[in-house]
């Protein structure tokens, strides 16, 4: 059996910060921007992980943070990723300060992965020597087949020291998760309480709000 060759990894990125104190105690301005291939997860920052947000009934997005793929005598195909983060902070006085925040990363993979892909899961481009995967199964003429997704989230964060040390803040967010799999699949394994069986692929979003209290021991009265 021939083996894959090695391949390597890689990761670069930029992140500055601009302080604006003209605007405001403490405002600042950031922006990180992040290329890779063949991490996972770093491709983007470390910040996506393989994501599975379900809506309504059997509504799923899915997406597949893989570091790369290969099969049985192939060269290893890595996967891209990449991701743009900018935020910025506003602080109305000394112990009150607002953030805006907003992200999108994206994993794409080549033709090969694709048709392996297919080949795998889907029960298409046979012959390429892919795995046939028994977690989850779909037809080709049902369902995309596309692992390339898409994640971007929107949020905001107030947050209110009254007193030195106690900490009272609010935080909204959306997040997306634009799935290239999308229509019909069957699957057979699932962590945590959701039932195996038929599902449907594709887009889906979901609101958050939190609150929190943290207290905070021989600190100063600036919120840092």
């Amino acid at each position: 059996m021939r083996t894959s060759p090695d391949t390597v990894g890689f990761n670069v990125n930029f992140g500055t910060e601009l302080r604006l104190p003209q605007f405001g105690p403490r405002d600042r301005a950031l922006f990180t921007i992040n290329y890779g291939q063949g991490l996972g997860p770093w491709n983007s920052g470390g910040n996506i992980t393989t994501p599975g947000l379900f809506g309504s009934g059997n509504n799923v997005a899915i997406g597949f943070a893989n570091e790369a793929y290969f099969v049985d005598g192939s060269s290893i195909h890595r996967v891209t990723g990449w991701s743009i983060e900018a935020a910025y902070e506003h602080g109305w006085s000394a112990i009150l300060q607002t953030n805006v925040l907003f992200g999108i990363a994206q994993y794409l993979h080549d033709a090969t992965t694709k048709n392996w892909f297919l080949d795998a899961v889907c029960n298409g481009g046979g012959g390429t020597g892919a795995t046939k995967q028994i977690n989850i199964s779909a037809n080709r003429n049902a369902n995309s087949c596309n692992p390339d997704f898409t994640v971007w989230q929107v949020g905001s964060r107030t947050r209110w020291r009254p007193v030195p040390g106690l900490d009272l803040s609010a935080t909204a967010a959306f997040t997306q998760v634009v799935s290239g799999f999308e229509g019909a699949a069957t699957v057979t394994r699932l962590l945590g309480a959701r039932p195996s069986g038929a599902y449907t692929f594709g887009n889906q979003g979901i609101f958050s709000v939190g609150t929190q209290v943290a207290r905070q021991f021989n600190v100063g009265g600036a919120i840092e």
